[in-house]
């Protein structure tokens, strides 16, 4: 029994062959395998070369309008593993990535498609730009936009997030161009009408400034916005701001001309004279490089020079509204008008300077009450008359959306719409200081001399024995308050011999000294006395806000 169950048991082992066998059935199937896969591979080429591209791209359009962006990028993904520059592809591809939140490879697909296929690589330059402005990469958004733009000039979105970019950056005369190339596209959204109107005003955006320096740490032009909003407040840190800018890049423009200014307005004659030496290639094609070597002349008391200076700024940018009343001043203060000047033409200069103000003071209203119409009114008035008449179409547009029955706005389209070719400037020429009158036979300043060959820039040019005496004499005083223009007298209310006078009597009014129309100069409030008893709506004694034009009255 022992013996039969052994037997029965211990089989013997399978003969080798019939491993081997076996073994050449797995290698049989893994063959047939990678025959199959290289067969449905091979099919997948074969239907891919032979259902037309639009097919797919009609597949992946209809996936993306589906919100698929998955299904998406892999259609687009198939013909571009046929033909990797289809830009069509590439495009959707980019779209959906982007869709997806994934920036860095939405940005690769837009930048892969050709510049030979300028219309799409237009849009491709455009979108990556959008993304990463988004995404708070500055820099790269600008480059991004510029490249849309140099690929097809009527892109008028591109110009509108470059002159928003180059806004928020404190770039202000940089991003006009685009401004006003969108608005002749007839292009005006509220946002761009602001921008346009007033040159000088800071965004003050400063969350999106933070982001573009967190998003870019070594890019330091946001930092001229971050100095801007504060020439107001802090000068000595827009100072510090705007000197690491021009260490970082110094043939930026825009930090130079806003340095120069910070330095006039310290009086820091040492910094200004090695400013005026360190001037980058363009600096004379900044307004703001004209305004203050009109300044410097003036405090010198060449007359002649500061006018051309200010011409010169205002022929840069006609609708520059401190430039326009600094000629204005320097023209009035010529002892006889010069004969490059009639009195008609200081009085356009006049209103036009008038007009300009009154139009700033617009905007600063239009900033915090955007809604209200009869704001927009003044503005689109304003803006026709000063010469400026895509600044007024749009407010006409703008207001409309608000408004739509209103008659006045009607008939300024009427009037406006047929004068819009697109070769029209942004102001006309009738309206130009600089085409109105001709000062170029005015001398220019001489060009600056290094900083030690030359201590104090407003200093006049005398090398003599009494000039030396001078600068060393004690600093002078003297009231200038009725030339000025501040002509106040305080009520005390009292006796000044009797002594019962009340506290709030004998203690005198008090001054304030306060930016009130936030021109970046001081204006001066002070305040009134009256009788005892006060008397409700007595106009007798009143407080007097006295309004400072630019330094030079109130």
């Amino acid at each position: 029994m022992a013996t039969r169950k052994l037997q029965r048991d211990s089989k013997p082992p399978k003969p080798p062959i019939r491993a081997a066998a076996r073994s050449r059935r797995r290698g049989w199937l893994a063959l047939s395998a990678a025959i199959a896969l290289l067969a449905l591979a091979s099919w997948r080429a074969w239907r891919l070369m032979h259902v037309p591209i639009d097919s797919l791209l009609a597949e992946a359009r209809q996936a993306l309008a589906n919100g698929d962006n998955v299904t998406t990028e892999a259609i687009c993904q198939r013909v571009l593993d046929h033909d990797p520059h289809d830009s069509e592809a590439l495009l959707l591809a980019g779209e959906a990535a982007g869709k997806a939140g994934r920036l860095e490879a939405a940005v690769e697909y837009y930048h892969r498609v050709p510049n030979d296929d300028a219309p799409r690589a237009a849009l491709a330059r455009l979108a990556a730009g959008d993304l990463l402005l988004h995404a708070a990469h500055a820099e790269a958004a600008e480059r991004d936009l510029r490249a849309a733009i140099d690929l097809d000039q009527n892109l008028v979105y591109a110009h509108e997030r470059l002159a928003w970019l180059l806004g928020v950056e404190g770039r202000r005369f940089e991003a006009l161009p685009y401004v006003y190339h969108a608005l002749r596209q007839q292009h005006a959204p509220m946002g761009l009408l602001l921008a346009a109107g007033n040159h000088d005003v800071a965004f003050h955006e400063q969350v999106w400034l933070d982001a573009f320096r967190e998003a870019e740490p070594g890019n330091p032009l946001p930092l001229i916005g971050l100095a801007r909003t504060e020439l107001l407040g802090d000068r000595p840190r827009a100072r510090r701001l705007l000197e690491q800018v021009r260490a970082d890049r110094p043939s930026q423009v825009e930090a130079y001309v806003l340095l120069g200014r910070v330095l006039w307005e310290q009086s820091d004659w040492q910094a200004l004279t090695h400013w005026q030496t360190t001037a980058p290639a363009d600096a004379a094609n900044h307004p703001d490089f004209w305004l203050m070597r009109g300044y410097l002349a003036r405090q010198r008391g060449d007359l002649p020079t500061a006018a051309r200076s200010f011409w010169e700024a205002v022929r840069r940018d006609s609708n520059h509204q401190i430039a326009t009343y600094q000629l204005l001043r320097t023209l009035k203060s010529f002892a006889n008008l010069p004969e490059a000047v009639t009195p008609d033409e200081i009085e356009l200069l006049t209103r036009r300077s008038r007009r300009l103000e009154e139009l700033m003071e617009t905007f600063e209203m239009l900033r915090s009450r955007g809604g209200d119409t009869e704001l927009m009114r003044r503005a689109a008035v304003l803006t026709e008359e000063l010469g400026r008449l895509w600044e007024s179409w749009g407010w006409h547009q703008v207001a409309q959306g608000a408004a739509p029955d209103a008659e006045w706005i009607a008939a300024g389209l009427t009037r406006l719409e047929p004068l819009l070719q697109p070769e029209l400037g942004a102001t006309l020429a009738a309206h130009n200081p600089a085409e109105m009158l001709d000062l170029s036979g005015f001398p220019l300043p001489l060009e600056p001399r290094p900083a030690s060959e030359e201590a104090d820039p407003t200093a006049p040019a005398d090398t003599s024995l009494a000039a030396s005496s001078k600068a060393k004499s004690s600093p002078a005083f003297r009231d200038m308050a009725a030339e000025l223009g501040v002509d106040f007298t305080h009520y005390r209310g009292c006796d000044p011999d009797a002594s019962d006078g009340r506290m709030f009597e004998f203690t005198g009014g008090g001054v304030a000294v306060l930016d009130f129309d936030l021109d970046a100069w001081p204006d001066l409030y002070l305040t009134q006395g009256s009788r005892w008893p006060p008397k409700a709506g007595q106009t007798e004694f009143l407080d007097q806000l006295f309004r400072n034009h630019s330094g030079s009255s109130f």
